[in-house]
């Protein structure tokens, strides 16, 4: 029973809005560009200003988007890892 107590909040989570607070920078022909980050996935969002994330689903909130912190190119969003671990750069196995 509490497995499908668990199993309905983790759903109804992705219908909380979250807000957009982190922007991803990258850089282009013409300069600098940004794109929106989920704050659930850590996704770089294609557009500005959708209802939902389209990987992970989850419902966003873009009211204090302008005031977004920038992440340098190369730092993982939130919920993301780094593609390099440290048991691997330390020559260990990765589980």
């Amino acid at each position: 029973m509490r497995w499908h107590l668990k199993q309905m909040a983790r759903a109804l989570a992705f219908r909380a809005p979250r807000m957009v607070t982190r922007v991803r920078l990258c850089r282009d022909f013409q300069g600098v560009c940004s794109f929106p980050v989920c704050p659930r996935c850590g996704a770089s969002l294609e557009r500005e200003y959708l209802s939902y994330c389209s990987r992970c689903g989850q419902c966003l909130c873009w009211d204090r988007f302008d005031q977004a912190a920038p992440l340098p190119p190369g730092v993982p969003g939130p919920g993301r890892r780094a593609r390099w671990s440290a048991p691997l750069a330390l020559g260990r196995k990765h589980r």
